[in-house]
């Protein structure tokens, strides 16, 4: 949680089951510090479920660029949408744990 003491702030993370408004409230964030802040903040949103099918070497770049770029344009609001994508599935875990056993 953030206080108005907080002024060291490097990030936030938003968890929370699918569906419950995460990233709708990010994207209100957003629109609404471009609009406060006369585009005074650098936003970037990485819609994770693209990543998905690259190679680890464009993820990483893509990743190392969209950092680079924050760190440049402090301030910066960037949104990793539905990060859970790049997770394994429950059943791809569940396989992946009953292979191990056997091995």
């Amino acid at each position: 949680m953030i206080t108005k003491n907080d002024t060291d702030c490097d990030g936030i993370l938003m968890t929370g089951v699918k569906g419950v408004g995460k990233s709708s409230i990010c994207l209100n964030l957003m629109d609404r510090l471009s609009k406060d802040l006369q585009k005074l903040v650098y936003v970037r949103i990485i819609t994770c479920e693209s990543l998905v099918s690259k190679s680890i070497s464009a993820y990483s770049e893509i990743l190392e660029d969209t950092f680079l770029a924050a760190s440049l344009k402090a301030p910066s609001l960037i949104i990793f949408d539905n990060l859970d994508s790049l997770l394994p599935s429950e059943n791809q875990v569940r396989k992946s744990s009953f292979i191990s056993k056997e091995c």
